[in-house]
């Protein structure tokens, strides 16, 4: 019974613990082609579930991050809450995550993926987009500070199919 219930657990962890990278989703030269800026390459932290790439003056930052959860379900249903909670935010005349104004589906990304934008504030000066969808049991976040929205908004179709290309 011991024995049966470590198996169990061990299982359990390895299944949890993925050895995903979120730095290996889209490379820094595929951003800065795409997007036409100019972010260094950045190691990922919190276990490689989160990679920020910054500009050498610090004014404009991609980040990807995502969120594993146990079952594709759950990562759709997570997904699902942030959109339906974010738009009644902004159609209340809030704001959305500290300061998102406006909210679009992304119909690219699957169901309930979308967009957010924003001028940005004096914490995060600049133009701003963040894009969250689902792949597998992950949510996915791809956020861009300080590149025209115009920029990166007609890109981010491209943007889910590299990382999608790259998920693993």
């Amino acid at each position: 019974m011991k024995t049966t219930l470590m198996l169990a657990l061990l299982l359990l962890t390895s299944v949890v613990q993925t050895k995903r990278d979120a730095a290996t989703f889209i490379t820094t030269a595929q951003i800065n082609q795409l997007l036409g800026c100019d972010v260094k390459d950045a190691p990922s932290k919190m276990g490689g579930k989160y990679c920020s790439r910054r500009s050498a003056d610090n004014k404009t930052e991609v980040i990807v991050q995502y969120v594993d959860f146990y079952t594709v379900n759950g990562a759709a249903s997570m997904l699902k809450s942030a959109y339906d909670g974010n738009t009644q935010s902004i159609a209340k005349g809030g704001v959305a995550t500290g300061f998102y104004k406006d909210i679009k589906g992304f119909t690219e990304g699957g169901e309930s993926a979308f967009y957010m934008t924003a001028p940005g504030d004096q914490y995060s000066p600049g133009n701003a987009v963040r894009t969250q969808f689902v792949l597998g049991t992950c949510m996915i976040t791809f956020d861009t500070k300080g590149i025209e929205r115009g920029k990166v908004i007609p890109k981010l179709g491209e943007i889910y199919k590299i990382i999608k290309g790259n998920f693993k």
